[in-house]
């Protein structure tokens, strides 16, 4: 499974180098009997074997005396479906480690007692694999670049690239020829201005991390309807929270609307039957409040109407999406469906900040996007427009 890894590319170049030393265990060495027996059936009964406990310690044991005789405390990581996902900046952590070592499981997994062997359990993804040694092969190659010397360039060829220092993803790129099948490289790297350049790769970079975001967020973030709401009964709420918003564009404040509302109790539920909970607009230039936006204005209205500030069984139409202020209490309000028209690039709460996905939440709305999305961007246009020079 290694051979081929270990002798191409950049880990044998490093191996060569001199930056690090790859040594392969056979577990099997520390097998029990003559038979080199290194696995079982399971207490309690089931399909397969496990990896008994045994050979495990032995094998550890032995790869990590040497190390912790001079005074150095390996990293024993165990590849597992239940770990947590390796990031980036896990391999930037290992890589300043002396030793690390990987279990790499087999079978139908390891005898429970193995976890105490491990200092980090770590999964490449939500999927099965018949072995931890291809997940080992790629976290020892995602380590191994990241060593001193190993990649041409010096630190500077990992400094800005995806992930790096707890970032998001590296600008898109392009190359020779400018133009390709009518493809064309986008004219701000053409023009020799670099200040321009890093600026626009800045700002491309986090549209891109924001775009990868919103995809891999759960499944329940994504725009299918939920709930049993109709196109039309969305339509209908978010023209009633635009109405809001144009009141708030009167007023002279960012036109943003806000309508809450009990769920409907079917799909066939005609808009006209549901219990409206409240309803807002951005009034912060008004009060003098910098938290009076029109979500969290709706939200203590509703508060009121229910008698209870856990809203379930209720959807927030907003004409624009949340920013982290409001997104936060929104979660926070246990709101099963958040509806917006159009997308925040630079402040909104969920495509850019990721607060409804966010793990540290312990409640994750379902979202849908861009309902009345023309209408909802040209109330903002048509507002932002009138207040320039």
């Amino acid at each position: 499974m290694f051979s081929g890894f270990l002798s191409e590319s950049i880990v044998a170049r490093a191996v060569k180098k001199g930056a690090c030393e790859i040594n392969i265990v056979n577990l099997r060495d520390f097998g029990i009997g003559a038979y080199r027996k290194i696995d079982d059936k399971p207490y309690g009964g089931g399909p397969g074997c496990l990896m008994m406990c045994e050979p495990w310690f032995a094998a550890v044991e032995a790869c990590t005396a040497q190390s912790r005789a001079a005074g150095i405390r390996p990293r024993v990581v165990m590849t597992t479906p239940c770990g947590r996902k390796f990031r980036q900046a896990d391999a930037e952590a290992l890589a300043k480690e002396r030793h690390v070592v990987f279990m790499c499981g087999h079978y139908e997994g390891f005898d429970e007692r193995i976890r105490t062997l491990a200092t980090d359990e770590f999964s490449v993804g939500d999927f099965v694999l018949t072995g931890g040694e291809l997940p080992a092969a790629a976290m020892t190659d995602a380590i191994v670049r990241l060593l001193p010397g190993v990649l041409g360039g010096g630190a500077e060829a990992t400094a800005s690239e995806s992930f790096a220092n707890g970032g998001g993803f590296e600008a898109p790129q392009w190359t020779h020829p400018a133009e390709f099948r009518g493809l064309k490289v986008p004219a701000v790297l053409l023009s020799g201005d670099h200040a321009k350049i890093d600026e626009w790769r800045r700002a491309a970079a986090a549209r891109r991390s924001r775009i990868a975001a919103f995809r891999a967020a759960p499944p329940a973030q994504q725009p299918p309807r939920h709930g049993g709401a109709s196109e039309r009964f969305d339509r209908f709420f978010m023209e009633m929270a635009l109405r809001e918003a144009e009141k708030a564009a009167l007023d002279g404040e960012v036109p943003t609307g806000c309508v809450i509302v009990e769920e409907p109790s079917s799909p066939d539920a005609s808009p006209s039957s549901v219990r409206i909970l409240a309803r807002a607009h951005n009034q912060a230039e008004g009060l003098v409040d910098a938290t009076a936006h029109a979500e969290i204005l709706a939200l203590s209205s509703a508060y009121q109407t229910t008698g209870n500030w856990r809203l379930a069984r209720t959807r927030l139409y907003v004409t624009k999406e949340p920013c982290p202020m409001c997104a936060g209490a929104i979660a926070l309000s246990r709101i099963p469906v958040v509806v917006w028209g159009v997308d925040d690039p630079k402040r909104g709460g969920s495509t850019v900040f990721d607060i409804f996905s966010h793990p540290g939440m312990n409640h994750h709305p379902a979202v849908v996007r861009g309902v009345c999305e023309d209408r909802c961007r040209a109330v903002l246009q048509r507002f932002f427009a009138s207040r320039r020079p």
